[in-house]
């Protein structure tokens, strides 16, 4: 009887050990909607919200976003979001304002430009040239990419101050880079580990009473 219920010498039934989920308290939060870089059909999604002058911000990009990318943003298993938010300088505020019109103009090639102004951010600023994040610095960038600078100066932006106060007062970000994976904020926005394990299964987020 009982080699019957394991499925022992039973056609049909095979032994399985139920998969082990642990579980991490995190606060959720409903984000703003924004461009995804993805699939509509991958049903988890990562935001990572950041500063353009932002130095661990820069190494976020550079460490972590290259292997959710390889691993999981190239193959479909992760949407990705990202938004820039002015909380170190005036500098940063109109990176942000740029970044918007990029949104609105340039969608196709969205995440493509920001990440050139990303990766450009912070060696330009060593070189010491002086004119990062002014109109003179932005028409060189742009006639580099083959787009009309004058174009993204006729965007009417939102106000940029108002939606960082968004997410310093409403959506938890206190520091920069800050990474929700579903709305939840990841104690660690450097932690892949954690991403994998969500995505494969293995861990689940649930909210932390507030």
């Amino acid at each position: 009887m009982l080699a019957t219920i394991l499925g022992i010498g039973f056609s049909g039934y095979s032994i399985y050990k139920k998969l082990s989920v642990s579980e991490i308290k995190l606060d959720y939060f409903d984000l703003p909607q924004k461009q995804v870089m993805g699939s509509p059909d991958t049903k988890d999604t990562l935001y990572f919200v950041f500063d353009y002058t932002c130095p661990a911000c820069k190494k976020w990009e550079e460490e972590v976003y290259p292997v959710l990318y390889k691993d999981l943003i190239s193959k479909e298993k992760l949407n990705f979001v990202s938004q820039p938010i002015p909380l170190l300088s005036k500098e940063s505020l109109k990176a942000a304002e740029v970044d918007y019109a990029v949104g609105q103009l340039y969608t196709s090639r969205y995440y493509e430009i920001q990440q050139k102004l990303m990766q450009d951010s912070k060696s330009h600023k060593d070189e010491d040239k002086g004119d990062w994040a002014t109109d003179q610095y932005y028409e060189r960038i742009f006639t580099e990419l083959g787009e009309d600078y004058e174009k993204i100066k006729g965007v009417k932006v939102p106000d940029q101050l108002s939606m960082m106060r968004n997410f310093t007062k409403n959506l938890g970000v206190a520091s920069v880079p800050t990474v929700y994976l579903n709305g939840y904020k990841l104690a660690d926005p450097f932690d892949i580990n954690t991403v994998k394990s969500v995505i494969d299964g293995k861990t689940k987020l649930i909210a932390e009473k507030k």
